[in-house]
């Protein structure tokens, strides 16, 4: 396994060709792609204190929103201003993924970035699910 092995099954489709309709789904799949037994399955690992992920022949891959469909669909689309139409954006009460709401330490995003845990973003977009 490798991350290329990694990329076919959970991102065989650029951000930035996916429609706005899959988006979510998108979105969904990588960061069930970035649980840590995924990540281990395919050799992979998160890197200290940052966002991206690698395998040991140094290939890496950012976890950032250029690798994020929503991002791609909502934020870019709107010039970079806003996340304003952004299923996770509404979920969380017009609160970007990549900021602390008024109950939280830290945003979904960050504790990924700084914890390697992905369930807290995997449990904001299977909300948006919901909406």
């Amino acid at each position: 396994m490798s991350m290329k092995t990694w990329i076919k099954e959970f991102y065989a489709k650029p951000a930035k060709e996916v429609s706005k309709k899959n988006a979510l789904a998108h979105s969904i799949l990588k960061w069930e792609g970035l649980l840590k037994k995924n990540l281990k399955k395919h050799g992979l690992s998160k890197s200290e204190d940052d966002f991206f992920i690698e395998d040991n022949q140094d290939n890496y891959f950012h976890i950032d929103a250029g690798s994020c469909a929503l991002c791609e669909v909502h934020w870019r689309d709107a010039n970079y201003g806003s996340c304003g139409d952004c299923p996770l954006f509404k979920v969380r009460g017009d609160v970007s993924c990549a900021r602390p709401r008024g109950d939280e330490d830290d945003s979904p995003y960050d504790k990924f970035v700084n914890s390697n845990n992905a369930r807290p973003m995997l449990k904001w977009l299977k909300r948006a699910e919901k909406i």
